[in-house]
């Protein structure tokens, strides 16, 4: 008896852990070195994570490199927030804790984030030490509304409903 309450006990404990994760946005970047790149949320009981993961071609000039960002609810709508006030502004650089947006030719979008290492462990080359580089993208202007109107879809998704009666 004591055992089946111990074990219902550690599986109720562990699916309040659980973690659920859904895909929301994928893209391929116009570079010369593609890089695919997809918004996820994460879902768990206590809080919704989104997370940014890239991941570039390996070629025989490059090696593939792997990032992976996390972001609260708030940090993703502030930059959901800031690429449209980027498009809609004569700014031409938006900079924040964690990542910096740049405008750049042909209405195009650069978005670095500081904080974000390639986590491939591979060498850049030969009696090298690991790869260290920060995650970066372009983006156009069709994948930033895109990229905008799903996300905005997804929050409004979230957002409690408020009935008129």
């Amino acid at each position: 008896m004591k055992y089946t309450l111990l074990i219902i006990c550690i599986l109720i404990n562990l699916k309040s852990y659980s973690q659920e994760s859904k895909e929301i946005v994928t893209f391929n970047t116009n570079e010369k070195l593609i890089k695919k790149v997809v918004i996820s949320e994460k879902i768990n009981n206590t809080e919704n994570l989104y997370v940014i993961s890239a991941q570039n071609q390996t070629t025989r000039e490059y090696a593939g490199c792997k990032w992976k960002s996390s972001l609260s609810n708030s940090e993703m709508k502030t930059f959901i927030k800031d690429l449209r006030v980027l498009r809609n502004s004569s700014d031409k650089e938006i900079v924040r804790r964690k990542r910096i947006l740049k405008k750049i030719k042909n209405d195009r979008v650069k978005v670095k984030f500081d904080m974000v290492k390639c986590d491939s462990e591979h060498k850049t080359h030969y009696f090298q030490k690991s790869c260290n580089r920060n995650l970066t993208f372009i983006v156009d202007a069709k994948q930033e509304e895109k990229i905008i109107s799903i996300m905005e879809d997804n929050f409004l998704q979230k957002e409690p409903r408020v009935s008129n009666k």
